[in-house]
């Protein structure tokens, strides 16, 4: 009687990819830039372990750090060691072009292709994170987190800035989603631009439908400038008031402006310049705080037909609320006291 064979199954045996990185180096007191590299990390899983270490290089030597990289080629060193991800040059060599005007993060980012790995909204959104931070390192103030949070330990301050981090990407990739849902309609039908200046963004459209407000309240544009055959009216919506430092640098910019370009500029005191409705010095432009929060501030009308139109042109008018939304720019302005130095200028009143 002949036996019966039975087949046996091979189970297949998953390889397990080793990440060539365990850890990264930085120096001591590290600045954001560099902090940012270890969640930078977390996309290029095979390249950098999932628990990735970190380590503080105690010393200033650099032949120490040098012998220490060639006995742990595991760890991968960022804004130290003059490394491909270190924006500082050896004493004695060249200023490298390629890393003019870069921090530990954005070259982090490019030496990794990070952008590559992963979807085109998360890499718009890391791009957008990874530029601030460079921005801020890079504008001679480099914020070394131990400043940031003085007597914390390093466990405190690693898990702050994951949190930092975690929020900053996650609000720009939803506003990368959402805006890639929106593009085709926003640009078709509304003609809606959105500008950026500083962290606060401004949407210009030549519609003023409701909807439009309500997709700039998903997308988190406290500032909408719409344009109409019959005005122009900017709104800042209350619900996101808070965002926008001061929605009276707008009415101060764009009425300054306004008497410039028609070259009637009179001298107004700053706060004047501020005043809720119509001022003398310039006509043209109706200031409203409403009720429920919402600001508003218009040029014409069905019911204001005596009114002269603006003499600002669309590009005019957005360089104007750029300029007032940037925190930068006011900041002596703001305070006038003697011991800051008053930037005031026709665009920049004081």
């Amino acid at each position: 009687m002949a036996t019966k064979k039975t087949a046996t199954k091979k189970t297949a045996t998953k390889k397990t990819v080793k990440a060539k990185y365990k850890g990264l180096v930085t120096h001591k007191n590290p600045h954001i830039d560099e902090r940012a590299c270890r969640e930078l990390a977390q996309f290029r899983p095979d390249l950098f372990a999932k628990k990735l270490e970190w380590y503080e290089w105690p010393s200033a030597d650099r032949s120490e750090l040098d012998q220490w990289l060639k006995k742990n080629p595991e760890f991968f060193p960022v804004g130290i060691g003059y490394g491909p991800c270190d924006e500082h040059s050896a004493p004695g060599s060249p200023p490298d072009p390629k890393k003019r005007n870069q921090c530990a993060a954005s070259l982090f980012l490019e030496y990794f292709d990070i952008a590559e790995k992963v979807s085109k909204e998360d890499a718009r959104a890391l791009a957008a994170v990874v530029e601030r931070i460079r921005q801020q390192d890079t504008g001679g103030a480099g914020l070394y987190l131990t400043k940031l949070m003085e007597g914390t330990t390093i466990a405190e301050r690693d898990e702050f800035f994951k949190d930092c981090f975690d929020a900053m990407f996650t609000c720009e990739r939803d506003f990368q989603v959402a805006m890639a849902d929106l593009t085709s309609k926003a640009t078709k039908e509304w003609k809606l631009r959105v500008t950026t200046s500083g962290i606060i963004r401004c949407a210009t459209t030549s519609g003023a439908s409701e909807m439009i407000l309500a997709a700039a309240r998903k997308l988190w544009i406290p500032v909408v400038l719409q344009i109409t055959p019959d005005n122009v009216l900017i709104r800042v919506d209350g619900r996101l008031r808070k965002y926008v430092p001061d929605i009276e640098d707008v009415v101060r910019v764009i009425r300054m402006r306004e008497m410039q370009i028609r070259g009637e500029v009179s001298v107004v005191r700053r706060k004047d310049l501020a005043e809720q409705g119509m001022i003398e010095a310039c006509q043209e432009w109706y200031y409203l705080p409403c009720r429920n929060g919402d600001v508003i501030m218009m040029n014409g009308g069905k019911s204001a037909e005596r009114i002269r139109p603006t003499s600002l042109t669309r590009a005019q008018l957005e360089q104007c609320i750029e300029i007032a939304l940037n925190q930068t720019v006011f900041h002596a302005g703001r305070t006038c006291g003697r011991s800051h130095k008053c930037t005031s200028s026709a665009s920049n009143p004081c």
